[in-house]
């Protein structure tokens, strides 16, 4: 996270403020929500990068250049107590807290469909009929969702779409509309298969902008290229989470988030290309990463580097036939990551 020590101008209708030689102005129209509430451990960072106690987080949109598609950014402000406040209230005065406008009236529908919008799964289609089995009610349904900015173009929920789950999740925990039933039921998923460790949080940052979401292991070379990579740390969040923290050669951030702090260890040693081949390769099929394709590129290697390296695992037993990792391969992986107790079973899971 990156801060700039400045005087910044809040007038009727933008907030203006200062960038190199000139000004960059960001208007009141294009802000989707303030005063944000922000994680435990964002809020010790900025007050530990900044040495304020306040700080206030608004998030807003940018149009690109070409095409009608926009980019969202956010922004936080450190400042004494007295600051803040006064910039709370100004903006609430001018804008309202708009992540309120647009939610009075939703149909169950349209609830349930925005809360399936935001299940980790990649095969919505499948789990569609939970919401209805009427193709016009799911699309007006839809329609409805991205005219009220809960959602966008290509159905990635807003932050006026989470911050609504979650407003309503507090008023009504037990509303009939948020309760999906599980996507998965027990007959579909073998005991060796958790969707959630397949999924890790991504967030990437440069100066005031951020952009964040979640990424499925095996695509997250579409978003990291290892060769750009600077630094590679994994950092203590709280007692029991970490988060594996990136600097690339161009100054962004990028934060790793999973459930699994396991996943997290075998990324960094996966991601940094000083790593002995073998070890990178191993760490991908701990993780579940087998297709060649996403190994290659996230590794950035040749295909015939990963052919000889699996000939070479499966030669010292390390593998098996189906690139699956052998007890071998998984005291191997427990040395590399200094992992104390590992079953295969537990392999399988991941």
């Amino acid at each position: 996270m990156a801060w700039k020590n400045a005087v910044v101008a809040f007038t009727d209708n933008d907030i203006w403020f200062p960038s190199g030689a000139g000004w960059n102005m960001i208007p009141y129209k294009s802000i989707e929500t303030v005063d944000r509430e922000l994680s435990p451990s964002v809020r010790n960072n900025v007050r530990a990068d900044t040495g304020y106690s306040a700080e206030i987080a608004i998030d807003y949109k940018k149009n690109l250049i070409f095409g009608s598609s926009h980019i969202n950014y956010s922004m936080i402000f450190a400042g004494n107590p007295e600051d803040i406040e006064y910039i709370r209230t100004h903006l609430l005065e001018r804008i309202g807290f708009r992540a309120n406008t647009d939610f009075d009236g939703l149909k169950e529908e349209e609830t349930r469909l925005l809360s399936l919008l935001t299940r980790e799964t990649k095969d919505i289609n499948r789990y569609i009929s939970l919401v209805s089995t009427d193709g016009e009610v799911l699309e007006r349904a839809f329609d409805t969702l991205k005219i009220r900015k809960l959602v966008d173009e290509n159905a990635q929920i807003t932050q006026q779409g989470h911050y609504y789950l979650e407003n309503i999740k507090e008023e009504n925990p037990f509303d009939n509309a948020l309760t999906l039933p599980s996507l998965f039921s027990s007959s579909e998923i073998p005991n060796t298969f958790t969707p959630k460790s397949n999924i890790v949080r991504y967030t990437k940052k440069y100066e005031y902008s951020s952009v964040s979401g979640t990424v499925f292991l095996e695509d997250l070379w579409y978003f990291v290229l290892s060769p750009e990579i600077r630094n590679i740390s994994i950092n203590k969040i709280d007692i029991f989470d970490m988060e594996l923290h990136l600097q690339n050669l161009s100054g962004a951030t990028i934060l790793i988030e999973s459930e699994d702090n396991r996943v997290l260890l075998a990324l960094s040693k996966i991601l940094n290309m000083k790593e002995n081949l073998h070890t990178r390769v191993l760490n991908c099929l701990f993780v579940g990463i087998k297709e060649e394709k996403d190994i290659v590129n996230l590794l950035y290697i040749e295909p015939h580097e990963l052919e000889m390296s699996m000939k070479q695992m499966l030669e010292s037993k390390v593998i098996n036939a189906e690139n699956i990792l052998t007890e071998k391969g998984i005291e191997t992986i427990k040395h590399i990551l200094k992992i104390k107790n590992l079953s295969r079973q537990e392999q399988n899971v991941l």
